[in-house]
């Protein structure tokens, strides 16, 4: 029996089948990927079971003959767990890349210093003498040279490329927990819970999909919790967190650059300011997340 199960903590994967089965087609042409040792969804951990997937390729296994069973767990985790297997998954992933890194740095060193030995041991500038009895062993020795040089370009490469993929793990983890980006998230968290609230107070009282959307309702609470306390303890740390409070027309403000820009009016989400390029134009709305400094009027004025 092929039984594909779905939890937060796994994910959704099919179980049961074994090489040359023929379920593995199908469970490809259905969404799954076979990744890790099993078929699974990919994306699917710590998310809502995506159903028309699951029943797709349920549907399509039993057509083929194959007896299957379903089970779906929506039960959400602790958002500060996941958070944390998140972190380690990256910071794991960094050291392995550096690793990768420092191993084909080495590589390229040693392809090098090989180049380098070989190439002390011919003359500086000796030509090859054609019909001389060194005339092979000179072609060998630069064939040789060639291909240690060409060897240690490509590892030098390699140990870049890896390079940069570690630095990318450990930027993107960055990324995800500064301030502006988790009040980007935040405000996106609350927005999704109100459109499904909208959705679950038009829907019959016992449909499927109040059903459905109890547990999605229940992990966005958790996750707005955990970000904001993160946001709380960032500023209880000195971090300063903009708002609309903060500003009133004639302050000045800058958005990451040196350009100071005047503020017309502070809106609930954004500021107006005026437009760099010509005052006359409609004014831009950055985000209070973009700011990065800021001048009172009376400072200006003084």
């Amino acid at each position: 029996m092929i039984t594909i199960a779905h939890t937060h903590a796994e994910g959704t994967i099919a179980g049961g089948t074994s090489k040359g089965d023929a379920a593995g087609p199908i469970l490809r042409q259905n969404g799954f990927i076979y990744r890790y040792g099993a078929w699974r969804i990919r994306g699917s951990r710590d998310r809502m079971a995506r159903d028309w997937d699951i029943n797709a390729a349920a549907e399509a296994l039993r057509a083929a003959g194959f007896e299957v069973a379903v089970q779906v767990d929506n039960t959400p985790r602790p958002t500060a767990v996941v958070e944390a297997e998140r972190a380690e998954r990256a910071t794991a992933r960094a050291e392995r890349f550096g690793g990768y890194a420092e191993n084909a740095q080495r590589r390229s060193d040693v392809a090098s210093a090989r180049a380098d030995q070989i190439s002390a041991s011919i003359p500086l500038g000796q030509p090859v003498l054609v019909g001389h009895h060194s005339q092979r062993r000179h072609e060998r020795d630069l064939e040789r040279i060639q291909r240690a040089t060409s060897a240690s370009v490509e590892e030098g490469r390699k140990a870049l490329y890896w390079d940069r993929r570690a630095d990318s793990a450990e930027n993107d983890q960055r990324h995800r927990e500064n301030i502006p980006t988790t009040l980007r998230r935040i405000e996106r968290l609350e927005a999704d819970r109100r459109r499904i609230e909208r959705n679950v107070a038009g829907s019959p009282e016992g449909s499927p999909y109040r059903e459905r959307m109890a547990p999605r309702l229940v992990q966005l609470d958790d996750e707005i919790q955990h970000w904001q306390a993160r946001v709380a303890a960032a500023e209880a740390a000195g971090v300063k967190v903009w708002r609309q409070a903060d500003f009133a027309a004639g302050d000045h403000i800058q958005c990451g650059g040196s350009r100071w820009h005047l503020v017309i009016r502070a809106n609930k989400k954004s500021l107006s300011v005026e437009n760099p390029t010509n005052p006359e134009l409609r004014p831009v709305t950055p985000p209070y997340d973009k700011v990065t400094g800021h001048r009172r009027a009376a400072a200006e004025a003084s």
